[in-house]
């Protein structure tokens, strides 16, 4: 008897001893790769694994399409003329702005353009003058145009992106703002959330959440990646949480290329209200509770119970999708849907009716 319990605890001791070296090895290549992706990522522009370097060098490349946005607000008293003197008595605002063509167009935050009547622009010192082509509240972007613009600048593209490129989180971020008078300057931080509403706001598309802290002067500022691409500009703060959101590349391409063409933005809509259910063995699916009469939704043969599978180029699961969607389908345009009813797929093209202004 007591061999057969000497022989059970060996055999118990030895087997213990196997798994926690196999796990060991295991655990040691795990460590290994993950720390080789890990510099993969944090692999820079500038060919340097040095996070100081690297921000410094997007600096260095960025900074001269970096520009501080100022506009005075206020109504204009009768006879009253916009010298030095008077536009130093009035109340002023202040943001960043950013190159983004060789006409001189800058995008910023609409909060510091909308209800400004004298509007100029800071650049390497010297100051100039600049006029509104167009602003859209619901995402706070604008886009303003100097009238006499510098013989030099550099252009920060924001065309080289399509509807899905999207920041990931735990991305590092490289911001570039002209805090208060100061010239411009980096900051280095994370994309720590992607968020389609935030309390009871809701967005018109998915925003980036990011742990840069901004202040008075920073608002329209552009964010990069590591490598120097940009991730987005800078349209809210989140002083409550040290946060700020980020309207991502892809979406600004969207609203700059409107507000060019039409000197606004004008959203699409489907005429039609959704709810969410959990399905056992399929996930989450968007539903059609109800379609509005005389809607392009109802003209184009959808009912409600059939549920969304596609929008165009987006696979429609949740209610986000359904947003970008919508986001990205022009007023006008014709929308492929993808539905399924009562267990059988469908196809239908629908033409994109106009929303209500969006604010």
């Amino acid at each position: 008897m007591r061999t057969f319990e000497s022989l059970k605890k060996f055999l118990i001791i030895s087997f213990a001893g196997v798994f926690f070296l196999c796990g060991g090895f295991l655990c040691a290549e795990v460590a290994k790769e993950n720390a080789v992706v890990a510099q993969e990522n944090i692999q820079c522009s500038c060919g340097k694994f040095a996070f100081a370097e690297c921000v410094s060098d997007i600096f260095e490349r960025s900074k001269n399409s970096v520009i501080r946005v100022i506009g005075i607000v206020g109504a204009q008293e009768e006879g009253e003329q916009d010298s030095e003197a008077a536009q130093q008595m009035q109340p002023v605002l202040s943001g960043t702005g950013f190159f983004v063509s060789d006409r001189a167009h800058v995008v910023t935050a609409a909060s510091i353009v909308s209800s400004a009547r004298v509007l100029w622009v800071e650049y390497r010192g010297l100051s100039y003058a600049a006029e509104c082509v167009g602003h859209d509240p619901a995402t706070n972007i604008a886009v303003i145009r100097l009238l006499q613009p510098p013989e030099s600048f550099e252009v920060v593209d924001i065309h080289d992106t399509d509807e899905h490129s999207l920041a990931r989180i735990g991305e590092f971020a490289v911001f570039i703002g002209c805090r208060l008078d100061l010239d411009p300057a980096p900051a280095l931080g994370n994309i720590v959330g992607k968020n389609i509403s935030y309390g009871e706001r809701a967005f018109v598309t998915t925003y980036l959440r990011s742990d840069i802290e901004i202040c008075g002067g920073e608002s329209g500022a552009p964010v990069f990646d590591l490598r120097g691409n940009l991730i987005g500009c800078m349209v809210a703060a989140l002083p409550e949480l040290h946060s700020s959101f980020i309207l991502p590349k892809r979406a600004l391409r969207r609203v700059y290329d409107d507000i060019i063409k039409l000197g606004k933005v004008t959203y699409g809509a489907m005429g039609i209200d959704i709810h969410a259910e959990y399905k056992m063995g399929i996930g989450q699916q968007i539903i059609i509770s109800r379609v509005v009469h005389d809607s392009y939704a109802e003209k184009s043969g959808l009912q409600a119970g059939d549920v969304l599978v596609s929008m165009n180029s987006f696979t429609i699961k949740h209610r986000e999708d359904l947003h970008n969607a919508l986001f990205f389908a022009h007023p006008g345009s014709d929308m492929r849907i993808v539905i399924v009813r009562n267990g059988e797929p469908y196809e239908f093209t629908m033409k994109v009716d106009q929303s209500v202004a969006k604010k």
